[in-house]
């Protein structure tokens, strides 16, 4: 009998971005916060528009726990939760979608290489 396989990923994360979850529809990291209710999704595409390399690995955290791991911030910036809230779907963006201007502060590129 053979043993399990262990998984393989073929992407190394030079720097993971830590994300602290504030109750059930805010994530915040790097001066940035996430909205909604699936706040690290929309945390991960307000990070991409500021020009993080959308390569970074995420954690969020919630009191003092893993509670998620995001391989690529790129690959969660492209899904939403489905309108049933079950599972995920690719990213539509509608009116009001984009990220506003306020919740967004300019600086300089981070976690590029």
């Amino acid at each position: 009998m053979n043993a399990p396989r262990a998984k393989s990923y073929s992407y190394i994360a030079t720097r993971v971005i830590t994300v602290q979850l504030v109750g059930s529809d805010t994530a915040i990291a790097e001066g940035v916060t996430g909205f909604g209710s699936c706040p690290v999704l929309d945390l991960c595409r307000k990070l991409i528009v500021l020009g993080y390399d959308p390569n970074l690995a995420l954690i969020a955290m919630r009191d003092g726990k893993i509670a998620l791991r995001v391989r690529s911030i790129g690959q969660a910036g492209k899904l939403s939760t489905r309108h049933d809230g079950i599972g995920f779907e690719r990213f539509r963006p509608g009116p009001g979608s984009r990220p506003s201007s306020s919740a967004i502060k300019p600086r300089a590129r981070r976690g590029v290489a």
